[in-house]
C-alpha cells in the first residue's frame, strides 16, 4: 500500500542551520555589504569580484534556486550593469528570471 501525502499537509520545516552555516551567511551578508561600500567609492571591479564570491558559495551552500542566491545575482548583475557589461547582466537576470518563475510555478502545484 503506497502512501503520500495530503495536498494540504504542512511542507517539512528546514532543520535550523549549524553554527558553521549561520556563521558562512554572516561573512556572506557582510562582503555582500562591502560589495556596496566599494560601488559607492566607484570601485565596481571591487565590487563584482566579492559578489562573484557570494554568488558562488550560496549557489554551492543553500542551491541555485535559494531566494538568497537569487538576491545575490541581482546585485552581481547590477554592478555588471554599472560597468557597461550589459550582456553578462542580462544573462544573469533572465537566469533569476527563470529561476523565480520556476518556483512559483512549483508553489503553484
Amino acid at each position: 500500500m503506497l502512501c503520500c501525502r495530503s495536498k494540504n499537509a504542512a511542507p517539512k520545516t528546514p532543520a535550523p542551520p549549524s553554527e558553521q552555516e549561520a556563521e558562512l551567511r554572516r561573512l556572506e551578508e557582510n562582503v555582500q555589504k562591502a560589495s556596496l561600500l566599494e560601488q559607492d567609492e566607484g570601485k565596481l571591479w571591487d565590487a563584482e569580484k566579492l559578489l562573484r564570491e557570494v554568488v558562488k558559495g550560496r549557489r554551492n551552500k543553500l542551491g541555485e534556486d535559494h531566494a538568497d542566491t537569487l538576491s545575490a545575482m541581482t546585485s552581481l548583475a547590477s554592478v555588471l550593469t554599472k560597468q557597461d557589461k550589459h550582456i553578462a547582466a542580462e544573462k544573469l537576470l533572465r537566469e533569476v528570471l527563470d529561476k523565480t518563475r520556476a518556483s512559483v510555478d512549483g508553489d503553484a502545484n
